[in-house]
């Protein structure tokens, strides 16, 4: 039987899902319906569900907030999302944080849901079908019951005391990928008869498989670690990870979640190696704040024409993830991923729907694939797609990019091409995606930017130089939208230049 959530703030939606499932027989349960995704979240921990069907836009805690939050604590919970908006961006979302399906309301019938429903309890059967026990069909310790019992810690201590552990003595978790085309099992066997451990396991989630050491005293076990991480890599040339000692076997799940967490972190890198939790903790963390200003900048400039300055202000703000801190991994992750999404938004918006059909969401596994994406579709922006703007708003734009640094106005500018202003305005919002003053205001602080970094200018010579006759104003409105005083934005690209 597959027990299901819904979860939407539209009742006649909820209550005709549920008239939907209640006829799908027996072998389908609704345990429960909710308002809201704070109400669901604390269904779902009580509940524990196989199935979530969540809007995706609700008040307060979205669905893919809801989706997020839940995965970390109960990561077996499929969730099938449901929406009124088209945009392939927000399926594209979904899917990159867990979605087992995207469907939209308005074209949602009852056989579309029962078919999800039919294969999501014929991907349950099987699994369950091939445990024995707690042990997987290919042998693996199966870690469904622990995150079932994520809250009773009792339950960890004795789950892995029956498998041999013992409670008193130190031990960590070593997490790799599934790859077929070695025999991991075999080679982490052969690996374990030369060293002979006081203990070792292996358990299997989501194609990761958890390596668990453990010896009789701290100093044994960490030898163990860099003796057996060395060999496994120098076989099979792959990422593991490695999680902090333990202690107890009751903070076994942390284990298991910072092998992963450090795993995840291959996202950003280049080159494969031993990753090891406690070192991750130790990087400087991520200014957010800053990091979701460059974002909010490149999205800002994309409709202007400067197309190599995007492309630089992109790889810069990658650049920010260079080293990332254990808490930021999936923070940085999502964020890398979601300017890719936004980019591919943005070029639906401008009408680049014919030439440009989006990319493949599973194909984002690092940030490098990302910024290839997102300096690829800027590139796409900048050849030949001038036909897509009017006459009028082309000589707009060039005369804005001629005359940015002089006293120019949406009315000098209309009267320029021959509109009358209201109707050029609603034109250049329509073509542009901007409203004029925001595009001009940025269009001139992205040069006044460059040439902050780039000269020795002053200050006040930057603000005239960019059409601004005040320059304590002109710091204020840099300040507001590139998130530092112009300053500060020198003395921060002077400093990263003299670690260069």
């Amino acid at each position: 039987m597959l027990s299901i959530l819904v979860v939407d703030d539209e009742a006649p939606v909820r209550e005709w899902i549920v008239y939907c499932i209640n006829n799908l027989g027996e072998k389908f349960n609704v345990v429960g319906t909710a308002k809201s995704g704070k109400e669901a979240y604390d269904m779902i921990l009580e509940k524990k569900p196989n199935v979530v069907i969540t809007d995706i836009k609700m008040p307060g805690m979205d669905g893919i907030e809801l989706m997020q939050l839940i995965k970390k604590i109960l990561p077996y919970t499929q969730f099938i999302i449901l929406t009124n908006y088209a945009e392939f961006s927000y399926a594209k979302e979904a899917i990159t944080y867990g979605a087992a399906e995207y469907l939209l309301k308005s074209e949602l019938r009852s056989a579309d849901l029962a078919k999800i429903l039919e294969e999501i309890l014929k991907e349950q059967t099987e699994v369950l079908e091939g445990k024995n026990s707690e042990i997987l069909s290919n042998s693996y310790i199966d870690l469904y019951s622990l995150y079932q019992n994520y809250d009773d810690k009792g339950y960890c201590v004795s789950f892995w005391q029956r498998f041999g552990m013992d409670e008193n003595k130190p031990y960590i978790v070593i997490g790799a990928y599934e790859d077929i085309s070695f025999n991991q099992r075999q080679i982490i066997a052969n690996i374990a008869l030369e060293l002979s451990p006081y203990y070792i396991n292996l358990a299997f989630r989501h194609q990761i498989i958890y390596i668990i050491l453990q010896e009789e005293t701290y100093e044994k076990l960490q030898r163990t670690i860099e003796v057996f991480t060395n060999k496994y890599f120098q076989i099979i040339r792959q990422d593991s990870a490695v999680s902090e000692v333990q202690n107890s076997l009751r903070t076994f799940m942390q284990a298991i979640d910072q092998a992963q967490i450090a795993l995840s972190s291959t996202f950003f890198k280049s080159e494969k190696s031993v990753l090891y939790y406690n070192k991750l903790t130790q990087i400087e963390a991520l200014d957010y704040s800053q990091i979701r200003k460059g974002y909010e900048k490149i999205l800002s400039l994309v409709s202007m024409k400067q197309h190599k300055e995007i492309i630089d202000d992109i790889n810069i703000w990658f650049d920010n993830f260079n080293r990332v801190n254990a808490n930021d991994i999936g923070w940085a992750r999502e964020m890398c991923i979601k300017l890719v999404i936004s980019l591919e938004e943005k070029l639906y918006q401008l009408k680049y729907d014919n030439e440009f059909r989006g990319t493949e969401i599973r194909k984002f596994d690092s940030s490098r694939v990302c910024k290839e994406a997102c300096i690829e579709m800027i590139e796409m922006m900048s050849v030949g797609k001038d036909g897509k703007k009017s006459k009028s708003i082309s000589e707009a734009l060039e005369y804005i990019h001629k005359n940015y640094n002089k006293d120019i106005s949406l009315i000098k500018v209309a009267n320029h091409v021959y509109r009358s202003p209201e109707y050029f305005s609603r034109l250049f919002k329509d073509e542009v995606g901007e409203n004029f003053s925001v595009y001009l205001m940025m269009y001139r602080l992205n040069y006044a930017d460059k040439l902050i970094k780039t000269t020795n200018m002053q200050i006040s010579r930057i603000a005239n130089e960019v059409g601004y006759t005040t320059p304590g104003y002109f710091s204020r409105i840099y300040k507001k939208y590139l998130g530092m005083t112009p300053e500060e934005a020198r003395s921060k690209n002077s400093d990263k230049m003299s670690r260069k």
